[in-house]
């Protein structure tokens, strides 16, 4: 296979967990932000694209190596890997599995056809891939993440404290409670302005989201994972590729991971659980 391309998994890592005194009020990949935006739609075909979806038929045999290097996804590339030897079987895989983070480098230095990744191309891997064949790199949505699975891709979720009388949020609303206003926005290495938003889209008291009484005036602290895969797909799927976040922001990592620092060992005070137990959770207004 000559043409390198990456199989793309669209949740990360594990999902946060209800806790405490907090309720979780939205869900990414649910039906209505799936209609929203056509980028996220690609994570779950609906039953009918399924079904019209033609069965594969070998029109020719073919042998050889393909060559994998990256992320197993949780079991799914061995399924595949099997079936298609069926059909196949004078192919043979040769599988280095290791971790996402090998996926993009492995295609760019051409010791591996497919880069099955559980995350997206970063900016340095789309202009590496891109310079050094002189095409995009070819991503190919196969799934979504886990919800309460330990140690696969998660889903990500939204959280607001037990008394929020808030019920739904659109991307656009995510946008502009979590990002903050940006010339462009990025679409591979492509710096687009058509993904440009103002201030005036900020979306900073909880009145702006339609609530009254004492809420109205109340500002939204906002809470979230430090640099990561899963802040990476937020800002994709959210801020439009950008890195302008609200100012309040408070960054976090995921508890019990190899990102908490030594330091910080004993009381994992910038964990994930930590912030949702003792921060958000004592913060009405979060």
């Amino acid at each position: 296979m000559h043409d390198s391309q990456m199989l793309r998994v669209c949740g990360h890592r594990k999902a946060l967990r209800h806790s405490g005194s907090i309720r979780r009020v939205w869900l990414a990949f649910v039906p209505m932000i799936l209609a929203a935006t056509a980028g996220w739609s690609q994570c779950i075909a609906s039953e009918s694209q399924r079904i019209d979806l033609p069965a594969y038929k070998a029109e020719q045999a073919v042998a050889g190596t393909i060559r994998n290097f990256g992320f197993g996804l949780g079991g799914a590339l061995k399924l595949w890997e099997e079936d298609f030897q069926k059909l196949h079987p004078g192919i043979r895989f040769d599988d280095k599995l290791p971790t996402s983070d090998a996926a993009i480098p492995a295609l760019v230095t051409g010791v591996a056809d497919l880069g099955p990744d559980g995350g997206e191309a970063t900016l340095t891997e789309n202009l590496s891939f891109f310079e050094v064949y002189g095409y995009p790199v070819t991503d190919i949505t196969v799934a979504s993440g886990a919800f309460d699975v330990e140690g696969k891709s998660n889903g990500p979720v939204i959280f607001v404290h037990k008394d929020n009388p808030i019920t739904r949020l659109t991307l656009k609303q995510l946008d502009g409670i979590f990002g903050s206003a940006r010339t462009a926005g990025m679409r591979g290495f492509k710096w687009s302005p058509s993904d440009a938003r103002g201030a005036d889209q900020d979306i900073r008291t909880w009145g702006q989201l339609g609530l009254t009484g004492e809420w109205a005036d109340k500002p939204i602290q906002t809470y979230g994972h430090a640099p990561s895969g899963t802040a990476r797909f937020f800002q994709w799927k959210v801020l439009q590729n950008g890195d302008k976040w609200n100012p309040n922001f408070r960054e976090y990592v995921e508890t019990g991971s190899k990102m908490i620092a030594d330091e910080d060992r004993a009381e994992q005070r910038l964990g994930l659980k930590y912030m949702l137990k003792n921060e958000l959770a004592n913060n009405r207004y979060g």
